[in-house]
């Protein structure tokens, strides 16, 4: 995540996407925020930018 926030300064992503394999995956990218896209098939998760950013700094803050 740290190098996704870094990406996200440079170029101004919006989201960021993952295809977690199973649910324990699913539930380990919720706990940072990620949201489940209904009815996608594999898995599709979304953590918009701002969020990113909010749990980076959150993270090195050690919140």
């Amino acid at each position: 995540m740290l190098r996704a926030a870094d990406v996200a300064a440079q170029i101004g992503f919006r989201a960021l996407a993952t295809h977690p394999l199973d649910a324990a995956a699913e539930g380990f990218y919720a706990r940072f925020g990620f949201l489940a896209i209904p009815d996608s098939q594999p898995r599709l998760m979304v953590l918009a930018r701002a969020r990113l950013l909010a749990a980076v700094q959150a993270c090195q803050s050690g919140e």
